[in-house]
């Protein structure tokens, strides 16, 4: 369950923070899945709770994470498996600045809490937690 105080914090506000808290793996690298160009910002649905009609306004992206593996079931019979594709991913710690057309209710507070976003999230990838964001008061917490 999110931290006392945050669901509160967020409901029926329209500016968000995204925090990446496992790897994440987007079809466009950095760019999270569901969000296009349209003229000089990104916008689109990012199939999250009460995340579908956003505007992406900053990023702060590490160094993508080279990730591959072994699979066991792939290759020659008896081979013992081949390796998997390597997968380029943004880093934990990753923060996505985003302003919604409407404001959070709670259930999609509560909803984003741990939420899954991204390819591979059945092995855990992907995973996020929202902030608080005030770009009224220079991007800091309430």
């Amino acid at each position: 369950a999110p931290p006392a105080g945050l669901v509160d914090a967020l409901v029926d506000k329209r500016h968000l923070r995204v925090f990446v808290v496992t790897p994440a793996e987007f079809d466009q690298g950095w760019l999270p899945d569901g969000l296009g160009a349209a003229g000089a910002e990104y916008r689109g649905d990012l199939g999250l709770p009460g995340l579908r009609d956003v505007t992406l306004r900053a990023a702060f992206v590490g160094r993508a994470l080279g990730i591959s593996g072994w699979d066991m079931a792939a290759g020659k019979p008896g081979a013992g498996g081949a390796p998997k594709a390597t997968r380029r991913l943004a880093p934990a710690g990753s923060v996505y600045f985003l302003e919604l057309a409407e404001g959070l209710t709670a259930d999609q507070a509560r909803g984003l809490w741990l939420a899954a976003w991204g390819g591979s999230q059945d092995e855990g990838y992907g995973r996020v937690v929202p902030g608080v964001w005030n770009p009224a008061e220079g991007g800091g917490n309430d």
